[in-house]
């Protein structure tokens, strides 16, 4: 038979290097068709046409004009696959694979063959998936590696034991470093939502009942899911934070937080509710449907399976998880998951493993052989950086995590206080409230870009916790679904306009990089008195054009300049009126084009009493609270910007 000139019989062809006709790129297959095109050739007795043209149906392509984009790609070690992406006459756009299964031999060369996940998730199927891929890391991947046996540094204080009953499983409460065992057992880290649900956990009222037994149907699906996932790999020990740590034990809760790091780094295996959104959903979820199209071609009996595409862009891609995975928009998750040695994801769609030397899906289509995260790369080798690069690394880390949502909005330190520590233990430059005491004072020139929901975090009432606002920190920004985030300026080699004298962050624990109650930055610098006048917004997201100006005696505002505005909080510039003065401090002047600095206000005894008092200030000293970062264009309006005498001040 000829071939099909709508499909092509779905028959790849070799592309080259247009540079290099002797350099074979990859293999490929594309083409785009109407749909009534397909139903017609199918119908006259293309069996190539007939397998897209129903699988595309299937998947509601009830759009005769509706055209089709196929694709068969194989490109460096990715496994090629047959995609059709098409748009309904509802607008939804759908991507479908096109594979038989494995072992199972096809009639064209464009569909290839994979694993077809079965819509009901089988226990059996993943247990056995997640037995591999441990198997293939603990025995060829060095970096995953911790000692020759595997066997964790670091034990947790508490961890749930598991053990068979006449019914079903047991399981209790036990403190390894009680002595009564060897501190070297491997255990299993659960890491997921908490949700909104009520969550059964430990206090200081119920440990001794938990140590004898916790209730099985009190338990969460996925407590019982992870708890049922790790006894099938033949361990007897896993960590669960509501479980583990004492929920109404202030000092507790600070110390085992502190050592969080090290718990996730030291866990055997890291259990990740990825998909889930609270602790009653469990682990496992309907995969996504496949349509089986079956057929005879040239005598040959086949079955096609058709399938809508998983989401395998990068697992840590913010995109993805503000889409599917519940889980990564949770900032104490970062660390977490970051600083894990092997994790098994739990999605909505399939398992994903991840692990120090790449991912890989149950499909097979998310295999990446490299580093698991580039901020991996970052901490790993931070001994072999420069500070500069240091602190460059530090700076994308602040980006990622800065907007992940938290239930309390004091966490923001501590749920970083793992990879903090990472970087300390390689290079100690003065870590104070998420900023480097060495990189002053360009560490005070962060601001907060986009247009998502932000507030100040105000200062709790058990007194633990205040971050001073020249901190990123004392910013909130769960709320912005990834819509904002905290942003570093690039070094700059320009002298600085202000002199930094010292910074101080008073700890709640002993933890250096855990809860601070307050602290202050000295500076020594010009504070020039403006006023705020047209506020408007600029057509960029919480940016304000404004004009500013300083008034004289007689309150003449008769010198004024642009400039752009990067608020904290927006809703404090709001609430200014034009009356209230406000202190622009100069720190750089870029190439004598761009004049960068601080917005600041003289902070109010009235107002501020509680702020001035965890600063714990030097008497005498002016303290001024930061609300925003300011840019001024001042090619030709330098001469214009009043100087004043410098003076030593504090911002807490």
């Amino acid at each position: 038979m000829d071939d099909c000139y709508v499909c092509k019989d779905l028959r790849p062809e070799p592309a080259v290097d247009p540079f290099d006709s002797s350099n074979l790129k990859h293999v490929e297959l594309l083409f785009h068709v109407f749909n009534h095109d397909l139903r017609r050739k199918s119908e006259s007795g293309c069996q190539s046409c007939r397998v897209i043209y129903e699988g595309c149906k299937r998947f509601g392509a009830d759009d005769e004009f509706a055209l089709f984009w196929v694709v068969y790609k194989s490109i460096r070690k990715e496994e090629p696959q047959l995609e059709v992406s098409f748009t309904t006459k509802d607008g939804v756009k759908k991507l479908l694979y096109f594979a038989v299964s494995e072992g199972e031999s096809s009639p064209w060369e464009g569909i290839t063959s994979r694993p077809i996940l079965n819509e009901r998730p089988c226990f059996a199927a993943d247990i056995a998936f997640l037995k591999n891929k441990l198997k293939i890391c603990l025995s060829e991947h060095e970096k995953c590696r911790g000692r020759a046996t595997d066997l964790p540094t670091y034990v947790p204080s508490r961890l749930i034991q598991i053990s068979h009953g006449l019914k079903g499983l047991l399981v209790n409460l036990v403190e390894p470093k009680a002595g009564w065992f060897t501190r070297c057992i491997p255990y299993v880290a659960l890491s997921h939502c908490w949700g909104h649900v009520l969550t059964l956990k430990t206090t200081t009222l119920n440990i001794g009942q938990h140590k004898r037994r916790i209730p099985w149907n009190e338990l969460g699906k996925t407590f019982q899911d992870a708890v049922g996932v790790t006894e099938k790999l033949g361990l007897r020990h896993i960590w669960i934070d509501s479980l583990c740590i004492l929920q109404d034990d202030i000092d507790d809760w600070a110390q085992e937080s502190a050592a969080m790091g090290r718990l996730f780094e030291s866990a055997y295996l890291t259990i990740a509710a990825s998909g889930a959104s609270d602790s009653s959903q469990g682990l496992f979820f309907p995969r996504p449907r496949s349509e089986p199209i079956s057929g005879v071609m040239d005598g040959q009996e086949y079955k096609i399976h058709v399938q809508e595409a998983i989401d395998h862009s990068d697992i840590w891609s913010m995109e993805r998880s503000a889409r599917h995975l519940p889980l990564f928009r949770r900032a104490w998750v970062y660390q977490e998951l970051l600083l894990s040695r092997r994790t098994i994801h739990f999605t909505r769609e399939e398992l994903v493993w991840e692990c120090r030397e790449g991912q890989s899906c149950e499909c097979r289509n998310a295999t990446r052989y490299r580093d698991k995260s580039a901020i991996y790369d970052y901490i790993q080798g931070i001994a072999d950086v420069s500070p500069y690069g240091f602190l460059n690394n530090w700076n994308t880390i602040v980006r990622e995590y800065g907007s992940l949502g938290l239930t309390y909005s004091e966490d923001r330190l501590p749920a970083l206080s793992s990879i903090a520590k990472f970087f300390i233990n390689r290079q100690d430059l003065g870590y104070c409230a998420g900023l480097w005491r060495q990189r002053m004072p360009n560490d005070l020139l962060w601001s907060v870009k986009g247009n998502g929901a932000r507030q100040r975090v105000e200062p709790s009432q058990d007194g633990r916790s205040c971050p001073p606002s020249f901190t990123w920190a004392s910013i909130d920004l769960t709320n912005s679904l990834d819509s904002t985030w905290i942003y570093y300026p690039l070094e700059t080699i320009e002298e600085p306009l202000v002199q930094f004298n010292d910074v101080c962050c008073h700890l709640s624990t002993d933890d250096p990089t855990g809860l601070v109650s307050g602290g202050f930055v000295l500076l020594r610098g010009q504070l020039i008195e403006m006023a705020l006048k047209n506020m408007e917004l600029d057509d960029k997201p919480n940016r304000y054009r404004m004009a500013m100006a300083r008034p004289d005696q007689s309150g003449s505002n008769d010198m004024s300049w642009d400039a752009d505005l990067d608020s904290d909080v927006p809703s404090e510039i709001e609430e200014m009126s034009l009356k209230d003065h406000i202190y622009f401090l100069p720190f750089y002047l870029w190439r004598e084009i761009y004049l960068t600095g601080l917005i600041l206000r003289l902070a109010s005894p009235a107002k501020d009493a509680d702020w001035i008092a965890r600063a714990r200030v030097a008497t005498g000293t002016k303290c001024f609270i930061r609300i925003g970062h300011v840019m001024l264009d001042v090619e030709y309006s330098f001469p214009k910007i009043p100087k004043s005498i410098e003076e030593t001040f504090a911002i807490i």
